[in-house]
């Protein structure tokens, strides 16, 4: 299977991980535009002319989007190669739990859905977020409908029922297939089992695991993303999202090239015919311009369940075309917009075949 994904006619690979998806899901996608996209609006007219009405028409139909907030003020001891703090500077940050509160308080008033807390991390790859916010994730559940997701960092057992007991609604989990890129990029020296150890917690608690692979992550290739399918391969994953490494300014990596729209094409298709019954999404981090153009039409051909940051009239245009039926939101691709509630509620993360 995998040789076939990685070396077979791209469109018969293609076209089987599609067939797959519209046996088990049906014809349909959910499209995303998301917090990322209203911090990439200012450089969009520089980077894809073409589309930034779209994108920007996007912005005023939709309404507010699910946040991601920074809850360690900036701060991070990991300094990756790949974001070295620069994306902690795009996140909306938190000074103290009241401040989180409100702000959630007031984004569920605005009719936001979801939010994103996150953080940098220690040197051992644990979160940053503070236990005193903990109290603050109980208040916002108790008073809004706000799906909370905790990017977790790798997570002891203890912390990941901490956040189950504080109404947390789902843990993402950063999934890394080999040592090499956990000790040369993210500066982890620990042994790779911490990231099967994260999720094994995570299904030892009963709350949603939300894994991330980032196609081209140790320096624009690929590396251990196929061994991260394996791994998740042993578990009832509902979800997977696929990122794309971004040649980011102020990194180690701002001169490399991200890995092709072909190859990040086979790694999803590879992941759908190994998680036949998984949600799988392209998520909101990728290349701008033409290569994320590029990257969603390969996503509707392979039958991606969801697209973060859609990017291009052409998509939807797309989607008309083949008969695809789409819904529109500006919620995190970790909410949802609706289309698969049922896969949602099926099963528990509690249930975990040992066997």
């Amino acid at each position: 299977m995998r040789s076939f994904c990685q070396d077979g006619d791209l469109q018969e690979v293609l076209g089987r991980s599609r067939a797959m998806t519209d046996e088990r899901f049906g014809r349909r996608v959910e499209l995303f535009f998301t917090f990322f996209q209203t911090k990439m609006l200012p450089v969009l007219p520089m980077v894809d002319p073409e589309n930034y009405g779209f994108v920007q028409g996007l912005a005023d139909e939709l309404g507010p989007v699910s946040p991601v907030v920074d809850l360690s003020r900036g701060s991070c001891e990991l300094n990756c190669e790949h974001c070295d703090r620069q994306y902690l500077k795009a996140m909306e940050p938190m000074l103290s739990v009241d401040d989180l509160v409100a702000d959630a308080l007031r984004r569920a008033e605005s009719g936001s859905r979801g939010m994103l807390l996150s953080a940098g991390s220690c040197r051992d790859g644990s979160t940053m977020i503070d236990a005193s916010y903990y109290d603050g994730f109980r208040k916002i559940k108790e008073q809004t409908d706000l799906y909370l997701g905790v990017h977790s960092g790798y997570a002891t057992p203890e912390q990941v029922r901490a956040y189950r007991d504080a109404g947390v609604d789902a843990v993402l989990v950063d999934v890394i297939g080999d040592q090499e890129t956990l000790s040369e990029v993210y500066h982890i020296n620990r042994p790779h089992g911490i990231v099967r150890e994260t999720i094994d917690s995570c299904f030892d608690a009963g709350i949603d695991v939300i894994p991330h692979i980032c196609a081209g992550l140790r320096f624009g290739e690929i590396s251990g993303e196929y061994a991260a399918i394996e791994l998740l391969a042993e578990y009832p994953i509902k979800y997977l999202t696929v990122i794309i490494l971004i040649p980011t300014p102020g990194t180690g990596m701002e001169g490399i090239d991200p890995p092709s729209t072909e190859e990040v094409s086979r790694l999803i298709a590879y992941g759908r015919m190994r998680l036949p019954e998984t949600i799988i999404s392209l998520g909101c981090m990728r290349p701008l311009g033409e290569y994320s153009v590029q990257m969603e039409q390969r996503a509707l051909e392979l039958g991606c369940n969801r697209i973060a940051n859609v990017s291009a009239q052409s998509t939807i245009q797309r989607c008309i075309t083949d008969g695809i039926e789409y819904s529109l939101g500006a919620s995190c691709c970790m909410v949802g917009n609706g289309m698969f509630d049922m896969e949602r509620s099926l099963g528990s993360a509690a249930s975990r075949d040992d066997g």
